[in-house]
């Protein structure tokens, strides 16, 4: 124990880090608030399941198309500027949200997949460049801890302003937050020397080995984010308080494991994954049996656990393998087989029409984790 607060001081004395953990915390905050409730929120807007699907094929596709733009970004501006680049394409799609009526729909999408673009393109290769190979587990640990310790009550908070008081202000709400999560990434200078970056002499294909895990990682995150919130909200819950309190529990289990995962990971990356991706496949394979919310609330806190225990050592050997290559071409691999991946996942469930199967594929997708 004694270990891990000395741990705690020694990543936040980088200040570095420091400052992307907190501006990362309180961006992860507000789309906690209400990034769960979107994809309901859309169906009870008189969307149809299938209009929400092409919504999250064109945020998955619009996400593909920036990265490279995103790349060329970072490379001429900084990985900082990158990130916050993406906030006012954020704070425009929860004012469209607000106001869904007057947007296509797809524009919307599109609008969320350009933030998650630069945003992500920024703090990935932030990250492989300010963490310490060494204490990569530990430090993404450090990461998850402080964004949770912020995010756990997000949704469960989200479902009661939703509840008490509407969707305009916890927009508002939203909006107020992401402009403040900017300040602490310009704490310190932007450390950038602009370098020329060329997709034609970007050698991708050198990657090929890693495509499928980061695809499974995508089509997993995906069916997580979109269908199991739609599955249990019409099926078993009916309201947004109960979908907000899972989500929470959830977070919450996950926060408490991760405070013991950091360490572990660092000594035995692929034993905890292993472990973690096993555990996520049978967590899966369960969801499918649950009728009632309390059975809800226990299969998703053990969801936190197995969540911690494939995430923390699936995304240190990430950042070990960027830091190792060339990052930004790394990292442009990464994304795109990640966006892929949810995208075939939406279009096979869009073609078989059949949400259940999501959970199939999650548990699927858990396994082939076991790849990387």
């Amino acid at each position: 124990m004694h270990h891990n607060h000395h741990h705690f001081l020694h990543v936040l004395k980088n200040k570095e880090l420091s400052e992307l953990y907190i501006s990362m915390a309180l961006r992860s905050f507000t789309i906690a608030l209400i990034g769960i409730f979107v994809p309901i929120y859309l169906l009870n807007n008189g969307y149809s399941l299938f209009e929400v699907i092409i919504f999250s094929i064109v945020l998955n596709l619009s996400h593909i198309i920036f990265i490279v733009p995103a790349a060329k970004f970072c490379a001429k501006y900084g990985f900082k500027h990158s990130m916050f680049v993406s906030i006012p394409f954020l704070v425009l799609f929860f004012f469209m949200l607000y106001s869904i009526k007057i947007w296509p729909i797809y524009l919307v999408g599109a609008i969320y997949g350009i933030n998650n673009a630069f945003y992500y393109m920024g703090y990935n290769v932030d990250f492989a460049k300010s963490s310490d190979k060494n204490k990569r587990g530990q430090e993404i640990g450090t990461a998850k801890i402080i964004s949770s310790i912020f995010i756990v009550f997000g949704p469960l908070l989200g479902g009661i302003i939703l509840t008490v008081f509407g969707f305009k202000i916890l927009f508002t709400i939203a909006a107020i937050l992401l402009f403040i999560s900017i300040i602490p990434l310009f704490l310190t200078k932007d450390i950038h020397e602009p370098f020329k970056f060329n997709l034609k002499d970007a050698k991708l294909f050198n990657f090929k080995k890693d495509i499928l895990p980061y695809m499974s990682y995508g089509a997993e995150t995906g069916a997580s984010s979109v269908f199991w919130p739609i599955i249990i909200y019409f099926t078993v819950l009916g309201s947004y308080k109960s979908l907000g309190l899972t989500n929470s529990l959830m977070l919450l289990c996950g926060l408490i494991f991760m405070y013991f995962t950091g360490k572990v990971v660092d000594k035995n990356k692929r034993k905890v994954l292993r472990y973690g991706s096993l555990l996520n496949a049978i967590v899966w394979l369960a969801r499918t049996l649950v009728i009632t919310p309390i059975q809800v609330f226990m299969i998703d806190s053990i969801k936190g656990i197995s969540q911690t225990l494939y995430e923390f050592p699936f995304l240190a050997l990430s950042y070990d393998k960027a830091a190792k290559k060339r990052i930004i071409e790394y990292t442009i691999f990464r994304e795109l087989s990640i966006q892929f991946g949810r995208t075939v996942m939406f279009i096979v469930i869009l073609l078989i029409g059949e949400i259940k199967l999501s959970l199939f594929i999650g548990s699927l997708s858990s396994m082939i984790y076991l790849l990387f």
